[in-house]
């Protein structure tokens, strides 16, 4: 392939990654576009999945998280060396958007500490529940 494809498909690329209102595939986006509203029960799948997780509202951050459902919370379990983590430890204060919904919705993400919840992961895991706000 020659030098001028290579730079016109890497621009095309930067033109529809930058176009996205959050992640787009395994790269990390900004502010996640969509109207607002409260995550409720009904809201939350009944099993787990991947999810859209908007960090730091001053400077919005989002990646796709894999999720679990556990009795009508969902859960995540970020590794401590992700920069979206050290977001969160400092502004627990998140936004989520789940796969086939337009909707946004804000979360508080809360360190699990209950038995019950942590023996559903390996041991090393840190477990965040998504709180509603």
């Amino acid at each position: 392939m020659n030098k001028g494809v290579k730079t016109l498909l890497s621009t095309m690329l930067l033109i529809l990654v930058a176009g996205c209102d959050g992640p787009f595939w395994q790269f990390p986006g900004g502010a996640l576009g969509g109207e607002e509203q409260s995550l409720t029960v009904a809201t939350i799948p009944a099993e787990g999945g991947v999810l859209q997780l908007e960090t730091d509202p001053n400077e919005p951050y989002s990646v796709h998280v894999g999720f679990r459902t556990i009795n009508g919370s969902m859960y995540i379990d970020p590794a401590p060396e992700r920069g979206w983590y050290k977001r969160i430890q400092a502004d627990p204060a998140v936004r989520v958007r789940l796969e086939g919904d337009p909707k946004v919705y804000p979360a508080t993400a809360v360190v699990v500490t209950a038995a019950e919840i942590l023996a559903e992961y390996e041991d090393d895991r840190i477990v965040l529940r998504l709180a509603p706000r």
